[in-house]
């Protein structure tokens, strides 16, 4: 259809959108490969005009992440390191590293012939590194940091590495990306400015601020937490006095619990004390809670956890001791018991930030070695026939 259309009025293709964009921006952006292979050798010039936002036909398929559409266009282009859009002056890989297209820059980052652009600065002097931190595009970043060309101690124009702008981050959320992220660049080897008290003073921290939204979620979770630890607290009050069996009536024995010489009933009095101020801790913490609420929601977490555990060995122990001659009941009670326990702690480790956050870093170094291993061999052989040629 476009041949037909450009037989019959040639001028058509001449048009702009209200964006500024030509046919060749428009099949970029759909990823119309078929359309962007003949509108480029028939309108070689469409590639090279710019639309409103200052971006070229090839900034639009990296911005989508369309590598087939990139690997076309990249072909009329022998300076690659000149692709830079008209506002930020950023390359094509600031571009893909900034919208987080994960398969542009693995691509991007395979032609020899792009090295220029892998620690190129935009205008602003971020790499394409500074803008994957500053996107917290996790995946982009562990691409980069993979590379061997990829300077992880390059400042831009506030004196700040990567690793300073992430070290910000988990400040400012205490979010699981801004830890990922930080983490991924702390495994990589990455460093912070030597320089950063000079654009800083001493004693500004930019990372201590909160923004509205940020901290209105933030007092959501303290105030959720103060609940939870409160249930708890009222729950295992009254199981301390409420105890399994009732109290002898009558007797030398008056007063006391009737299940008293049972160990299981030992162990509820034990997990149900320590849950009750478990739970009381959490609750203190939680309610002179000043300043910076994420250290007040770490601190409260392992209270709120130990009363959790506890509470729900508790409550076993309960159940057991006063089903004891029912075995089937005491061992479904027994099962049910020690699943929700180990429930609870699984979850506590497999969720908290430190795991996730060395599960990643983990799994960098590895994929790190490996790459490393693969390439030993071709680059061994490329420098050999480099001696031959000279």
């Amino acid at each position: 259809m476009l041949k037909e259309m450009s037989e019959q009025n040639e001028d058509l293709f001449n048009l702009k959108d209200a964006g500024g964009g030509t046919p060749l921006h428009l099949a970029a952006l759909m990823n119309y490969v078929e359309g962007v292979n003949f509108l480029v050798d028939k309108f070689a010039w469409s590639a090279f005009e710019f639309d409103n936002e200052g971006y070229l036909p090839i900034h639009v398929a990296c911005k989508m992440g369309h590598v087939r559409t990139t690997r076309k266009l990249f072909q009329h282009w022998p300076n690659p390191e000149e692709l830079l859009d008209r506002k930020e002056g950023q390359n094509i890989l600031h571009i893909a590293a900034k919208y987080g297209n994960f398969d542009v820059v693995g691509y991007i980052l395979l032609k020899p012939e792009v090295e220029k652009l892998i620690n190129a600065k935009d205008r602003e002097g971020n790499t394409p590194l500074h803008v994957a931190t500053l996107q917290l595009q996790y995946m982009v970043l562990s691409c980069l940091v993979l590379h061997d060309k990829v300077n992880l101690k390059l400042i831009n124009d506030n004196n700040l590495t990567a690793l300073d702008i992430a070290h910000a981050q988990p400040k400012t959320h205490g979010r699981l990306r801004e830890r990922l992220i930080y983490g991924i660049l702390l495994t990589a080897g990455a460093s912070k400015s030597v320089y950063k008290a000079i654009s800083q003073p001493k004693g500004l921290d930019t990372g201590r601020a909160l923004e509205p939204e940020q901290l209105e979620r933030l007092k959501g979770m303290v105030d959720t937490r103060m609940v939870v630890a409160t249930l708890i607290a009222a729950m295992t009050f009254a199981a301390g006095f409420s105890v399994p069996g009732g109290y002898n009536g009558s007797g030398s024995d008056a007063g006391y619990a009737t299940l008293l010489n049972k160990p299981m009933y030992d162990v509820f009095v034990v997990c149900n004390t320590i849950s009750f101020y478990s739970s009381l801790i959490a609750v203190a913490i939680l309610h002179w809670a000043e300043g910076d609420l994420v250290s007040v929601l770490n601190l409260s977490r392992p209270p709120v956890v130990t009363a959790l555990g506890t509470m729900s060995v508790a409550f076993m122990a309960g159940v057991y001791v006063t089903v004891s001659k029912r075995t089937w009941m005491a061992i479904v009670a027994l099962i049910s018991g020690i699943t929700a326990l180990f429930v609870i702690l699984g979850l506590h480790i497999v969720l908290t930030r430190q795991f996730l956050f060395k599960l990643w870093t983990i799994g960098i170094l590895i994929v790190r070695r490996l790459i490393r291993k693969l390439l030993e061999p071709r680059l061994g052989q490329q420098t050999r026939q480099q001696a031959a040629t000279a």
